[in-house]
């Protein structure tokens, strides 16, 4: 199941991805006043989400939180 699928089913709520350039994003976003630096960090942000760059394991939350971490889906099935 895709992402944006996944997301739907668990808020229930219409999720859509659309993928961007890097001209999109930065367009997509300048509308909400943050500075340059903001939107730079936001924009390479999402292209390092996009190539996997953040999909590592650690033990941080679990010794920061004092528990284990949650997945997403858990997380968001408790916040409705």
């Amino acid at each position: 199941m895709r992402s944006e699928a996944r997301l739907s089913e668990i808020t229930g709520r219409g999720v859509v991805y659309g993928n961007q350039t890097l001209e999109e994003a930065y367009v997509s976003r300048t509308g909400f006043g943050a500075s340059k630096f903001e939107l730079d960090g936001r924009v390479t942000s999402y292209g390092a989400i996009a190539t996997g760059e953040f999909e590592m394991l650690s033990d941080t939350v679990e010794r920061f939180a004092g528990r284990p971490p949650m997945t997403l889906r858990t997380f968001l099935e408790s916040a409705r």
